[in-house]
């Protein structure tokens, strides 16, 4: 999730090979443009399923986006590839 200090806040789903897409009102139409704090959070397990190992090593700090230490820039009129790297530590 993008989260900015004003306006709609965007969010998209990792997927199995690393990649997200963010939207706002559709799944897909993007972010607001600037740097904003990014929050990212485990899959939900299924009821009565364990987390993955994946969501169980993914440190809590990244939840928060006061504490997530990741921010994202989005620039008007661009592609907006942007890498996240998170570490486990």
């Amino acid at each position: 999730m993008v989260t900015p200090a004003s306006g709609k806040m965007a969010k998209g789903c990792i997927q199995p090979d690393g990649t997200f897409v963010l939207g706002t009102e559709s799944d897909s139409d993007g972010a607001q443009v600037g740097t904003h704090p990014v929050v990212v959070l485990p899959p939900s397990a299924e009821e009565g399923q364990p987390l993955s190992a994946v969501a169980r090593s993914l440190p809590r700090r990244y939840s928060v986006a006061q504490t997530s230490e990741v921010t994202l820039e989005v620039k008007p009129n661009a592609a907006n590839e942007i890498a996240i790297e998170l570490s486990s530590k």
